[in-house]
């Protein structure tokens, strides 16, 4: 028991229980009557004023102009789960969990591995690699900040009737944030021990 946290891969598989338990929850257990209730809309609103894929799923806009415009929403609409105020607090609570995902990410990089830890602190060249680390998990963190997954198919899609699809696509979701914790602090400790 002693040893619980003290791997990296340990807060792995922390990050994924925690997305595993909050999605079954809010499948099977979480009262969908009181997402329709002003408290949770007022919560919903709160979050949207700050993470805009909550704002974005709630008005979504026509991306598609043009020729056969009614077909390819037609066929978009056969995958996707319209919005409701359950999506909305779905979304909401998992945004207000996010700093728990981060910070996983950020002190599970104190356990690297001895080989990553030559690999981005260092090697003459890990500055660079650290660098294009931060900046993709930073890129992808604003992408999935802004637009949700929903490619309209079998694993991306964060508003599925699909109980797989779900944990995928939040684990996917929540790994983003884990990584940005992650490249965070091995940017941080390259600074601090190559000063």
């Amino acid at each position: 028991m002693k040893d619980l946290l003290r791997k990296k891969s340990h807060y792995h598989w922390v990050l994924i229980l925690v997305i595993c338990s909050y999605v079954s929850f809010m499948t099977y257990l979480f009262p969908r009557t009181w997402a329709d209730t002003s408290t949770s809309k007022d919560i919903i609103n709160q979050v949207a004023s700050i993470v805009p894929v909550l704002k974005n799923i709630q008005k979504p806009e026509t991306p598609f102009t043009g020729y056969n415009q009614e077909f390819v929403f037609r066929e978009m609409n056969k995958h996707e789960t319209t919005y409701t105020n359950y999506w909305g607090a779905f979304y909401a609570i998992f945004w207000i969990m996010s700093p728990i995902y981060w910070i996983f990410g950020f002190v599970g990089s104190f356990f690297i591995s001895q080989n990553r830890y030559e690999k981005f602190i260092l090697r003459p060249y890990s500055l660079v690699r650290v660098w294009a680390y931060f900046f993709l998990a930073t890129a992808i963190l604003a992408f999935i900040l802004i637009f949700p997954i929903s490619s309209n198919g079998i694993f991306f899609n964060q508003m599925s009737s699909s109980l797989p699809t779900l944990l995928f696509s939040w684990i996917i979701t929540a790994g983003v944030l884990f990584s940005h914790g992650e490249s965070t602090h091995l940017l941080i400790l390259r600074f601090i021990i190559n000063r």
